[in-house]
């Protein structure tokens, strides 16, 4: 019978001692899911011509989580038009007006991780400008003659041509250019009244504009032509002798 007891004892510890740790077993953690990473593969900045254009922002994620998608924002208005695609977010940036460079912050977010890439847009070339060195307004008279005008093109462009046009053909003629001057004939005015006309100079956009006066004839009298003198004959006489030569008393 004590034999029995003491059995009983020492099989009580050993149940309790296995229970302890069956339980433990039980209870361990479940396995933690990996921590997702977002990676930029674009680098930091984006160059953006002046124009303006579509560009992509790309980037990796890995152990991604099923039902997170990536978001872009900025806070410069001249950023938008964002799409998501695969690995890359695409936006839009519109026209830069001004010849100032200008720079904006795209930040690209998954779960609680982002990143953060600078746009810095070229400023836009300025317009070119027609420069005229010599008179905006010539005078002549009303023989005419060759005259001639100085310019410059300010912040020309590429291929870019100067044309010249005439307000009233017919009597300003013969218009060469060159890279620096515009040469042209006016004709003789063979009325009596003056007239005027205008030389307007284009370069893309620019234009700038030459005013010709010139005189009428006065009354036909520059069309006299005087005849050749002619010997008729000879002026003949007999000269006055002096007078008597006045001596005065002593």
């Amino acid at each position: 019978m004590k034999t029995k007891k003491i059995v009983s004892r020492l099989a009580l510890p050993v149940i309790v001692f296995y229970s302890f740790f069956s339980c433990d077993s039980d209870n361990s953690d479940p396995q933690v899911a990996p921590t997702p990473q977002l990676n930029p593969l674009s680098g930091q900045e984006i160059r953006i011509p002046a124009d303006g254009g579509r560009f992509d922002i790309r980037y990796r994620i890995d152990d991604p989580i099923e039902g997170v998608s990536v978001e872009a924002s900025s806070q410069a208005g001249w950023i938008d038009g964002f799409e998501y695609g695969d690995g890359k977010v695409s936006f839009s940036a519109t026209e830069n007006p001004i010849p100032e460079v200008r720079e904006a912050e795209i930040t690209v977010s998954y779960s609680d991780q982002s990143f953060t890439v600078k746009a810095r847009q070229d400023g836009s070339a300025p317009e070119p400008e027609i420069d005229i060195l010599s008179e905006r307004e010539i005078e002549t008279d009303f023989a005419g003659g060759a005259f001639e005008i100085r310019y410059t093109i300010l912040h020309p462009t590429t291929g870019g041509t100067l044309r010249v046009a005439v307000k009233e053909t017919g009597w300003i003629t013969d218009i060469e250019t060159t890279e620096e001057l515009v040469k042209f004939t006016v004709a003789q005015n063979n009325a009596t009244e003056s007239r005027e006309n205008t030389i307007t100079l284009s370069y893309e956009e620019a234009t700038a504009e030459i005013i010709v006066k010139q005189k009428g004839k006065s009354g036909g009298a520059y069309d006299y032509e005087f005849p050749d003198l002619v010997s008729t004959g000879s002026i003949t006489g007999t000269p006055t002798p002096p007078g008597p030569e006045t001596t005065g008393s002593s």
